[in-house]
């Protein structure tokens, strides 16, 4: 039983942190489409740093607890060489979530300022951020499902 809540646990806050980080990328291209111009609205960055360092990031850090706790209750997928690969993964994401948290709240407060250069490329930066994460997300997923080593 312990197991099984610990495997939904883990596979809901991977549901919202990958929620999350979709939001965030889609806040941003929405917030540069109302500005006709390559930087968000005001509204649109605040929020998205809301969402990185709110949900995102929690999320992620709940999801790796879970995933801990799991590996506690099961030592032997520690043999298994698809879990050292999603490990691996799992890592640069806790480390680009980090990014991404940091960068969206220097574009909150770039938007704040009026910064249009910095605005521009904190904005291209979200969206590079976001995609190393999705990517990452696949990466996750695939090796969680496929297992292939």
């Amino acid at each position: 039983m312990l197991y099984a809540a610990c495997k939904f646990v883990h596979l809901l806050a991977f549901a919202a942190y990958t929620a999350a980080v979709l939001a965030g990328q889609v806040l941003v291209r929405s917030g540069r489409r109302e500005q006709s111009g390559p930087a968000p609205s005001e509204a649109a960055a605040r929020l998205a740093a809301a969402l990185a360092a709110r949900l995102a990031l929690p999320a992620l850090v709940l999801s790796l607890m879970s995933g801990l706790l799991l590996l506690h209750l099961v030592p032997g997928y520690l043999r298994a060489g698809w879990l050292h690969a999603k490990l691996a993964c799992v890592l640069a994401l806790l480390v680009l979530a980090h990014l991404a948290m940091l960068n969206a709240r220097a574009l909150a407060r770039a938007q704040a300022a009026g910064d249009a250069q910095a605005l521009a490329a904190r904005g291209r930066r979200h969206t590079s951020y976001g995609a190393a994460e999705l990517g990452l997300v696949a990466a996750v997923a695939a090796l969680a499902t496929l297992r292939p080593f």
